[in-house]
C-alpha cells in the first residue's frame, strides 16, 4: 500500500485528483493496453480511499503485486497540471 497523509488538510486537498503511475520492473506484467505506455496508470479520487478527520486526512492506495521498479505519483487539476508530485525510485 502507498499512504499519503497530511496533517493540515484542507478542502482542495480532498478535492484535487491523484495520479499514481506504476512503472513495473517487468513492463509485461501490466494489463496489455497499458503495456505501450510502460507504467500502470492507477489515479483515483480522495473520496476512493481517503479519510479526513479534525484537520488532518489519509489515502490509502492499493499497490499492485508484481515487482515495481518506480511510482510516479501526486496531485493534478486536469486544466492546470500537477499541483506537487513525487517520483519514487525502489531500485535504491
Amino acid at each position: 500500500m502507498l499512504i499519503y497523509f497530511k496533517r493540515q488538510c484542507a478542502a482542495a486537498d480532498t478535492q484535487t485528483r491523484f495520479f499514481l503511475h506504476i512503472i513495473p520492473a517487468n513492463v509485461s506484467d501490466i494489463p496489455a493496453d497499458r503495456q505501450e505506455h510502460g507504467f500502470d496508470n492507477r489515479d483515483f479520487d480522495f473520496d476512493d480511499w481517503g479519510k479526513a478527520r479534525a484537520g488532518w486526512c489519509i489515502a490509502i492506495a492499493p499497490l499492485p503485486r508484481y515487482a515495481i521498479e518506480r511510482i510516479r505519483t501526486g496531485q493534478f487539476v486536469r486544466s492546470e497540471g500537477p499541483v506537487w508530485r513525487a517520483d519514487i525510485d525502489l531500485n535504491k
